[in-house]
């Protein structure tokens, strides 16, 4: 079977109507997800005004994520205007389990603005509000009061806080009833996100995450995460909780500049690399496999080190650290008590006997 990039590149010799046979071969039969995908975009490319179906089966019912926003977005670009449209989107709002559909469906039904899309929300809306109150007895008549757009008027196109709020809604739920997850909400949003235990080897695997902009804590403990990454729209996160992991690199954490605790105890670290996070306040690090402490010297904010259960067998490398108030270096290998007499600002707490 001709390669969906040769075919591109051909089309004309190839012909569009077999052009088109053979790519939907790619998108239905073939394992290869790359390869899937990339005939995807071909095929859109050749698109008669007649697919809509085939675009809507990939949207509901595709195993790969990628395949499913490709479709989507399709259905938003090409047909907008199809009536069938607006029926699909209320489908996956009210009846599909998966999440990543259901966001989706809601920030298309948002870009159609039309009073029937906000008709659609309202009552999704309506109905998560009632659902979540009920599961976490939490009374949303305060934000619900706020949303005049959807509340009271059709007319008035929804606001982004609003949608906001719907998303994350939507994505509590789900975090709940489906991955057994732990949240916390303030203000209709997600603050407080527990996943411990989740058997999570990537971060990527929590859907949604890259929705909520809110978080404040994220607690990772006990799974199975090995990299770091995936965490840099998280502005406002304060406390990150890998501790129970198989992380084996301290990770470079630069773009969570609001950070005040990072729990990385537990893991399989050998080396500090430089962490530029000056907001830093507390830093767990024990039960690694840490020999040397260095690299410290940018989280001048550092209140509280644990370094305790690791191969540390000289103090030293803390010099910067002028508001450190707490420092456990218990469970060492550490035979001299040299090194802190150099401190500009001596620690309060220092735990060194094991």
């Amino acid at each position: 079977m001709l390669d969906p990039e040769f075919i591109t590149a051909n089309i004309d010799q190839i012909g569009k109507k077999e052009a088109r046979v053979i790519l939907r071969e790619w998108i239905s039969g073939s394992e290869d997800v790359k390869k899937r995908r990339e005939a995807l975009d071909a095929y859109i490319t050749l698109d008669n005004g007649k697919d809509f179906g085939f675009y809507e089966q990939l949207f509901l019912t595709d195993e790969d994520v990628g395949i499913q926003r490709i479709a989507g977005a399709c259905l938003s670009d090409r047909y907008s205007t199809d009536k069938k449209l607006l029926a699909l989107l209320q489908f996956v709002l009210f009846e599909q389990k998966e999440i990543e559909p259901k966001v989706f469906a809601i920030e298309l039904l948002n870009s159609i603005n039309t009073k029937k899309a906000r008709r659609i929300l309202r009552d999704y809306l309506k109905k998560l509000v009632k659902l979540v109150s009920k599961d976490k007895k939490v009374d949303f008549s305060k934000e619900m009061s706020g949303m005049d757009s959807l509340s009271s008027s059709l007319s008035v196109p929804v606001s982004n806080e609003v949608i906001d709020i719907i998303i994350n809604l939507t994505l509590a739920e789900y975090y709940e009833k489906v991955c057994q997850y732990n949240v916390t909400m303030m203000g209709g949003v997600i603050v407080q996100l527990r996943c411990e235990g989740a058997g999570l080897m990537e971060i990527s695997q929590i859907k949604g995450l890259d929705k909520l902009q809110h978080l404040v804590h994220l607690n990772l403990n006990r799974n199975r995460i090995e990299r770091v990454k995936g965490l840099d729209h998280l502005k406002e996160l304060r406390s990150l909780i890998l501790s129970e992991n198989l992380t084996e690199s301290l990770e470079h954490y630069e773009y969570l500049g609001n950070l005040r605790e990072l729990n990385l105890a537990s893991n399989k670290i050998e080396e500090i690399i430089p962490i530029n996070l000056k907001n830093l306040e507390k830093l767990s690090l024990d039960r690694n496999r840490i020999s040397e402490i260095k690299n410290l010297d940018e989280l001048v904010g550092l209140e509280f080190l644990n370094l305790s259960h690791n191969h540390i067998t000289e103090i030293s490398g803390l010099n910067s650290l002028v508001n450190l108030k707490n420092l456990n270096l218990s469970f060492n290998n550490i035979s001299s008590i040299t090194g802190l007499d150099r401190q500009p600002i001596r620690p309060k707490s220092i735990n060194i006997v094991e």
